[in-house]
Order: structure tokens, then sequence, then C-alpha cells
């Protein structure tokens, strides 16, 4: 299997004031290991290998907060 996820995700806020956006959108490629787990490949490196497409995700995104995804086959 590989298809392609977008995102939504809240990037890290360096400042202490949260006048600015911090929400960004990426694309990333999602793969299906030789075990039947799901990791995901992008901009932002490689993932680590989870159960479902959601968990790799927000494993992918390393501690930014995933608002919304979409997968298209």
């Amino acid at each position: 299997m590989k298809t392609q996820v977008t995102f939504d995700y809240e990037d890290f806020n360096t400042s202490t004031r949260r006048d600015t956006d911090t929400r960004k959108h990426g694309i990333a490629e999602v793969r299906e290991d030789s075990a039947g787990g799901f990791y995901i490949y992008g901009d932002m490196g490689c993932g680590k290998t989870r159960n479902n497409v959601s968990e790799a995700l927000t494993a992918y995104l390393g501690g930014r907060r995933l608002l919304a995804h979409r997968i298209y086959d």
C-alpha cells in the first residue's frame, strides 16, 4: 500500500504569546511495512511503525498536535 495523507497540525509555539497562528499543513506518504503496520514518509523524515494510520501520523509529527487528516488512495 502506498497512498498519500494530507494533514493539519499545530507547530511548536516558541513565543509565550498566542497572537500568531501556529497551524500548518502537510502532505506525506503512507506506507505499509512487511509486518502489516503503517509508517509515514515525507518532508519531516520517516515516522515509526504503528498499528493504524492515525497513530503513525502522530508519531511522524514528533510531538506536534495533529488537528485533522485525510487519506487519499
